[in-house]
């Protein structure tokens, strides 16, 4: 991948799928890299070499719905401009469906977690973490 300015466009050169991609507005593209480590860093995605650390379920969840709403949101504008309401799959600038799909279930899963420690067992809820590095 590759990424290269000109005035005030950026072009992002996908190699994985042949692809060269451009954004005028830079805020969005800064958004979204953001969200995107939000992401990593909730679940210690590229740190092999860092000590793993843990996060309570209340932070796994914030940091996930943080993540899940700005996609859902990117996907909602994209459909808009498109004027479709077909699922996406990734070359049309979002992505894909399964991967909402999938970050809906991560947090339906600790949100779970939490109702179940609430209901039963309220005083794990500050025991109880998550690590960060796989």
């Amino acid at each position: 991948m590759g990424v290269f300015a000109e005035r005030k466009t950026v072009f992002v050169v996908d190699s994985s799928t042949g692809c060269l991609r451009m954004t005028s507005e830079v805020l969005p593209l800064v958004k979204y890299v953001s969200n995107l480590q939000t992401f990593a860093v909730a679940f210690g995605l590229h740190q092999k070499k860092q000590m793993s650390t843990s996060i309570t379920n209340d932070t796994a969840i914030a940091r996930i719905q943080e993540v899940y709403d700005f996609d859902c949101q990117c996907i909602d504008q994209v459909n808009a401009f498109l004027g479709t309401e077909a699922q996406t799959q990734g070359p049309q600038g979002t992505v894909s469906s399964v991967v909402v799909e999938d970050e809906r279930r991560i947090l339906l899963a600790l949100e779970e977690i939490r109702d179940l420690f609430r209901k039963y067992a309220p005083q794990l809820l500050d025991v109880f973490k998550l690590k960060k590095a796989f």
